[in-house]
């Protein structure tokens, strides 16, 4: 099998995880770094693929590139690909070979499935594996020819650092995505208490512009606000609740996770590993929490040990390999 890891067009620190997964799965000595294709004949495929997909939208068809797909006659290599949504760019032009083809699917929202469905049906993608249950569980109910498997996100341990708690000077951290109602309700008062509250200022600002800020960022982090997307955006997840990297990022930083916990992750982890935040008065809990912090050890040391014996991106990879090999004995 071959790993198809071109680098995006446009890179964000979110592909952080992306290539944390990417580099786990090529530690595995079955596995091939794919041979991707020069850049001209990349450029052509790419526009080439850009007119059938216009000529499809307006004449409501679904004509697929078999022309480049003459290329690939002798390419029946398996291959897989890891994407941050569906991002086809990355995958072609190997994506036309007539091996199977497998992919890993972050962010496969509700508001996203029927492209899902519609793009792996095109591109003939034997089986998806999403990091949400919900997601997976939603995806087959419609009857795709691609199988959609359940497998959640996992994390890198090496690419992460702690400090020690003492010397901690991020007292609140609000990564990312932004729950809007609750940060209306901390901001002042946090830093009215003098308190260090680093959080997205405006969309596309982003708190920590590198891999190496991020991880600086965290390992300096008291407490760690998470909430899944179907609470902080709902128009796009819908009725998706599901464990992203953020919680995984900040727990083997051993920050304290506030806020809630995805259903999902208490199943995976046996336990609540979050401190869930009352939203009608969340700045007194927070308050208790920094002024007791101490006391909060334990659970940060055991989610630490919890995410090192069972939710790495190792651990997935392993899971991965019993479905593909279970399905074509």
């Amino acid at each position: 099998m071959q790993l198809i890891n071109r680098k995006p067009k446009i890179y964000h620190v979110s592909y952080i995880t992306v290539e944390e997964f990417e580099n786990e799965i090529l530690n595995d000595s079955k596995i091939e770094a794919g041979k991707t294709q020069g850049r001209v004949l990349f450029e052509i495929v790419i526009a080439y693929v850009r007119l059938l997909n216009f000529i499809n939208r307006k004449t409501n068809s679904k004509i697929k590139p078999y022309l480049f797909k003459k290329l690939y006659n002798k390419k029946k290599d398996d291959l897989f690909f890891v994407c941050m949504g569906l991002d086809t760019q990355r995958c072609l032009p190997e994506i036309l070979s007539f091996g199977k083809k497998y992919i890993y699917i972050f962010d496969a929202w509700e508001s996203e499935h029927k492209k899902i469905l519609d793009w792996t049906e095109y591109w003939g993608i034997n089986m998806a594996f999403v990091s949400s249950s919900q997601a997976a569980k939603m995806l087959s109910s419609y009857g795709s020819k691609c199988n959609f498997v359940w497998v959640p996100e996992g994390i890198k341990l090496k690419m992460y650092k702690y400090k020690p708690y003492s010397e901690r000077d991020v007292d609140v951290l609000q990564l990312g995505r932004r729950y809007e109602k609750l940060h209306v309700l901390i901001a002042d008062q946090l830093n009215k208490a003098n308190k260090t509250y680093l959080y997205q200022e405006q969309d596309g600002k982003i708190i920590f512009p590198s891999t190496n800020d991020l991880i600086d960022g965290l390992s300096r982090t008291k407490i760690s606000i998470c909430y899944p997307k179907s609470i902080t955006h709902p128009e796009s997840a819908g009725q998706i609740e599901t464990m992203t990297n953020r919680y995984l990022q900040s727990i083997v930083s051993k920050c304290l996770i506030v806020g809630h916990a995805p259903k999902e992750m208490i199943e995976l982890f046996g336990y609540n590993p979050v401190i869930e935040l009352d939203i009608q008065n969340p700045y007194l809990q927070i308050e208790e929490i920094l002024n007791n912090y101490f006391q909060y050890t334990a659970l940060i040391e055991k989610n630490y040990l919890t995410v090192v014996n069972n939710h790495t991106w190792g651990n997935r990879w392993e899971l991965i390999k019993s479905v593909i090999y279970s399905k074509t004995k």
